[in-house]
């Protein structure tokens, strides 16, 4: 929440912030508090979104934990390759399309995103989801790879 206000107080609009400026500090932020090494590779897909700060924080916090959850648990799944993490955001018809994917081993089969698993962040990134009138939608794609639709 501390950069969605940041970047608001940098913005010459103080209701909406640019969501890719964003991303990219909470990049930073996150690879500098996990000592994150060089050989991670993001790939930041990006368009020009910008979000009013009722949608900003609720998205900043669900890219937060994914983000997170990909350093914490891609990272450690005893990969040959290094970590790679794919971001993408994007207005389509109306719609904020945010994709965040990893080349980990993805969700134990036993971790369902519906609801039936009890996990802290599996439960977050559902509620706040919910508080953007979104959906969220998992699928293994040799990794994670969550999406997130909700009105712009």
């Amino acid at each position: 929440m501390a950069l969605v206000h940041e970047s608001l107080y940098k913005s010459s609009n103080l209701t909406e912030i640019d969501f890719n400026e964003y991303i990219e500090n909470l990049i930073k932020h996150l690879k500098d508090s996990f000592q994150i090494n060089d050989d991670t590779k993001i790939i930041l897909e990006k368009e020009r979104v910008t979000l009013n700060i009722d949608r900003a924080i609720p998205c900043g916090l669900i890219l937060n934990e994914l983000i997170t959850n990909s350093f914490k648990y891609a990272n450690s799944s005893n990969m040959d390759l290094p970590l790679t993490i794919k971001i993408s955001v994007k207005s389509v018809a109306g719609n904020i399309i945010l994709t965040v994917g990893d080349n980990g081993n993805g969700l134990p089969d036993s971790v369902k995103i519906d609801g039936s698993t009890k996990t802290l962040g599996l439960n977050l990134i559902r509620k706040l989801t919910s508080q953007l009138d979104g959906k969220v939608e998992y699928e293994y794609d040799k990794g994670a790879k969550f999406t997130i639709v909700f009105p712009a």
